[in-house]
């Protein structure tokens, strides 16, 4: 369910003005105050794993990776064998895995352990200097970024980048040699890349996002593909909670419309005493629905899910 949906259903059931730019703001912000409180209540939330393959690089080893921005949290990797997987691939439902993953795909898992969660970079600044911000197309907006790192001269230095209205780009003043935080005052119509000196791209500030965050992880061993005949890994993994911020935005796991409704009713009147019975009820609400969806998950064990046999993101790879 899109956003516009949830909106235009809690206007006609409770009949608040949406037309007033504030009062909309509110309920938007409570309806994804709401809706990552649902999605947090489970790791493998139904409806919500992916995946992906994710090329490696044969020609160099790592020992750490970061995960395109979509990967919240990993739960399984692997090689993809080419040799047994290739086309499309008919798969077990995979919403269940994250408690039995060992045979998934019954190939050999890789052990790792997460070494950053939420990191504004996807890959190490390697020379020490001013960052350069630049967006996909012109904004008719200054975008503001304020941006936390660690320089020479301080642990933690702070300053807002402009980009004029217009322009494409604009350059720090510090000269950062890690980035401890990166985030933007407002949502934007275009990405802005983070480049550094060398001219490359360290991250990416999505437009409909605030803050960029990679989850990094550190194998347990090398992974060197050269001499193995992979390429690539595949990826089990729980997508990222973004925010709805437009109205054709969408929850990160299908058929949740309700419970989604029953959430928002649960913040928007926690604090109104008279509205504790509906409070209540709201939470009973959630409940029964997370309940019937997990039941039915549970039941399809056997259904088959086709899963497009394509490359479709690069893995950055990262000095150990």
């Amino acid at each position: 369910m899109s956003l516009r949906n949830i909106l235009l259903d809690i206007s006609a059931r409770h009949g608040i003005n949406l037309t007033d730019d504030t009062t909309r703001n509110v309920v938007i912000h409570n309806i994804n105050r709401a809706a990552f409180d649902l999605y947090e209540t489970s790791e493998d939330f139904p409806g919500s794993l992916r995946e992906e393959v994710l090329y490696v690089n044969p020609a160099t080893t790592a020992t750490v990776m970061s995960m395109p921005q979509e990967v919240g949290r990993p739960v399984a990797v692997t090689w993809n064998d080419q040799n047994l997987y290739s086309g499309d691939v008919s798969l077990e439902s995979m919403y269940r895995k994250f408690q039995d993953t060992g045979d998934w795909h019954k190939g050999i898992l890789l052990k790792f352990r997460p070494r950053h969660l939420d990191y504004p970079l996807s890959q190490d600044i390697d020379d020490m200097a001013p960052l350069t911000f630049k967006l996909k197309n012109e904004e008719n907006t200054d975008v503001n970024i304020r941006i936390n790192g660690e320089t020479d001269n301080s642990a933690s230095f702070e300053e807002t980048v402009t980009i004029s209205a217009f322009s494409l780009e604009a350059l720090s003043v510090g000269n950062y040699k890690e980035v401890l935080s990166i985030e933007k005052d407002d949502y934007t119509q275009y990405n802005i890349d983070i480049i550094d000196v060398n001219s490359q791209v360290l991250g990416t500030i999505y437009n409909n996002n605030l803050s960029p965050a990679y989850y990094w992880m550190v194998f347990q061993d090398e992974i060197a593909s050269t001499g193995l005949g992979f390429d690539s890994l595949r990826i089990l993994y729980k997508k990222r909670f973004w925010p709805m911020i437009r109205l054709s935005d969408q929850f990160p796991a299908p058929g949740y419309d309700e419970a989604i409704y029953w959430a928002w009713v649960e913040k928007h009147y926690a604090d109104d005493e008279s509205k504790r019975d509906y409070v209540m009820l709201a939470v009973q609400e959630q409940r029964k629905i997370l309940g019937r969806r997990r039941s039915a998950y549970d039941k399809d064990k056997n259904s088959v899910v086709m899963f497009d046999n394509k490359i479709n993101k690069i893995l950055t790879r990262l000095r150990s």
